[in-house]
Parts: structure tokens; sequence; C-alpha cells
């Protein structure tokens, strides 16, 4: 490199990245040598300064190393600081970067394809309510049902038309902390916010003139209903009775948004399926940061905020994967699903550490990742 090596043996390694792993993996002394540099939080070395001549190791390999070696943490606060280069502006070396993932069973499943109760055509929302209950919205079969933890139908709800207290394809849907009344979004070919109240009576309808094409809904500590519209790229804040508090587009920030979810400090945050990352806002449509966008997520659907204030993403990426944040976008752990789901649709986070995940094959999975603290 042009500057200080990482290491002396890393460079003799270079010629054979294949080795490399499996050197730092089999030497004692290189790992003490490895712990005792990252403590000085330097920055990684820009690889594009290595001689033309010499072969550029694999960015997955290195960074795999250095995660072996580190127990990830000290790895993953150098890769943040990385300085930008070629390697790193196009995103191949993120992209390629991931955490190292304690892998997981699912704990409890519920659900199976059908109209009658429990079952499901198409699970397409999930959210927990005030009380602790998981509602999901049951799309083609113009519902919502409401379970306990452990999938007995506590609440049903809704029936197919376009009338006050009917529903059309209901997509996604949060609960009031305030109110604790369910809001639910619809898609084509209603497009608007309609609430009802935690015992499943309607209440209201709204936005039907104003959005067109919900993605994601949550609900802030002042019951303010925030919804993020795909295609158009746009986010609108309602009060609780549906008045537009604000309204703003950010189509050169976002490609495309799939979920939504909001602190006590106003801070919006939306996750993008195609920029692999989490964009956060503030209620006047500012972009306070853009985070985990370093390859330790990949196609996310979803985002929510845990009870201890962590940012917990999910992703369909070859697994079911769930990953948790601090609300800067420092890893904290992640997980892996050991089961292959058909489609991933929509998940949402219940205390700290349960990830409830609806899916394509018409049930709702629960992972406790406690199990891996």
């Amino acid at each position: 490199l042009k500057g200080q090596m990482l290491l002396d043996g890393i460079q003799a390694d270079f010629n054979a990245p294949q080795n490399l792993a499996k050197a730092y993996r089999d030497s004692a002394s290189y790992t003490h040598k490895v712990d005792a540099f990252l403590q000085q939080k330097p920055v990684l070395p820009i690889l594009p300064d290595l001689d033309e001549d010499f072969p550029l190791p694999s960015p997955n390999v290195v960074a795999k190393v250095l995660a072996q070696a580190t127990n990830f943490s000290y790895c993953a606060g150098l890769v943040k600081h990385e300085p930008c280069s070629p390697v790193s502006d196009n995103g191949s070396f993120f992209r390629e970067f991931s955490p190292m993932k304690r892998k997981l069973n699912y704990d409890v499943n519920f659900g199976s394809f059908g109209v009658e109760d429990g079952q499901f055509s198409e699970p397409a929302g999930i959210c927990v309510t005030t009380d602790g209950l998981i509602a999901v919205t049951d799309t083609k079969n113009h519902r919502v049902q409401v379970f306990d933890e452990i999938g007995c139908l506590k609440l049903a709800f809704g029936v197919s038309g376009s009338n006050p207290g009917q529903m059309l394809y209901p997509n996604c849907i949060a609960s009031c902390p305030v109110t604790g009344n369910f809001v639910i979004t619809e898609r084509t070919p209603v497009h608007q916010v309609q609430v009802y109240s935690s015992s499943g009576r309607f209440i209201r309808r709204f936005g039907q003139n104003l959005i067109q094409f919900p993605r994601g809904v949550t609900v802030d500590k002042n019951g303010n209903i925030i919804v993020v519209e795909c295609k158009v790229m746009r986010v609108t804040i309602f009060d609780q009775l549906g008045n537009v508090i604000r309204t703003f587009c950010a189509p050169s920030i976002m490609s495309f948004p799939m979920d939504i979810c909001v602190n006590d400090n106003h801070e919006i945050f939306i996750v993008d399926n195609r920029r692999h990352s989490v964009h956060v806002f503030d209620y006047n449509g500012n972009n306070l940061r853009s985070m985990c966008g370093n390859g330790t997520i990949s196609f996310p659907i979803s985002v929510s905020i845990n009870v201890a204030g962590e940012l917990v993403v999910t992703d369909n990426h070859q697994s079911f994967n769930m990953t948790f944040f601090n609300q800067n976008g420092e890893l904290i752990r992640a997980f892996e699903s050991r089961n292959r789901h058909l489609q991933c649709l929509a998940s949402t986070v219940h205390g700290a550490d349960k990830i409830f995940l609806a899916t394509k094959d018409f049930r709702v999975y629960m992972y406790d990742c406690s199990k891996g603290k």
C-alpha cells in the first residue's frame, strides 16, 4: 500500500487471498497484531494505491479477515470511516461487506392460505399494538386480523368495499401509541388512510386525493400519522384527524422506500430497498443522514425501533436477516434465519428482541433474537 501497511503479513499473502482467512485464523500473533493496530482507530488504506502490477485482494476477504480478528466491532468502525475511493465510491466494497451473523430458528408460526379466521390470502402488513398483540393486514381478503404472540386469533374486522367502514386491499398498518387506534393504508384503487379503534370500529378515512402509492405508515408519540410512498418518493405527515401538516419529496435521495418508523425526536427513518440503506429526515424534509449502506443490509424490507431504542432492519437477501443498529447506524448485532422463506413481505419488532415476519406462504413467523445475545 502507499503508506503504512495494515500488517506486514497481509502484504505477503495478498497474492493468495484465498489463504488469507486461514492464515489469520491459525496465527495468534497475527490476531494480536491486528487487535493492537485497530485499537488506534485508523482509517482503512485506499486499496487503489496499490502498485498496478500488484493483484488486488477481494474486499470481501479482507473484511472477513478483519472481522474474524476483531470480533467485528473494531472492523465495523473501521469500515465506517473508510475514505472515499474508486473502490468504495461505486459501493462494490460496501455491498460485499457483511457482519458475522448468528443463525436462528423461528419459535412460533401460524396461518395458512384461505378465507377462514386465522387464514390469509396476502399478509402484506404487520404491527404490534399498544396491548402487545400482533395485527396483520390480510390484503386480498380485505380485512385485518389480530393475534396474540402464539397465534391465537383475538379480533378480525373489515369487509370488502369502498364505503366508509369497508376496505379494499389494505396493505400497511400501524398502531397509534396515543389512542391505540389502528392506522391502515390501502393500495390501488383507493389510495387512502383509514383509522379504526382497537376493537375494530371504523373512525375515519382520508387522503384519497393526497397519496398515490402508500408503502409504509407509522404514528409518532403525538399521534401524527406519517406515510411514505414509493414511485413518487414522497412523505406526508397528517394529524390525527387527517389534516396535512407537511409533505415533502426526496427523489434524489430515495430510490424505492419500503417502510418507515419515527423516534421521539421527530426523526423519520425510511428503509430504501434499492439503495440498501436507511435515510433519516426531519419533519421539514431535511435529509439528516443516510446510513447502514456499507453492505450490512441488502434489499431491506422493514424498519422498526424496539423498546431499547435500537433500529431494527430486516431484509430478505439469501435468507431472512435481522440487523440491530443504534440510531446513528452503528451495528450492534446481526442474525439470520436458518429457514428459507418464499418471500418476506413485512416484519415488525415486539419488545426488544422478538421479530414477527409475514411471508408470501401465508404465514407469520416469530424469531427471538434474545437467544443470540
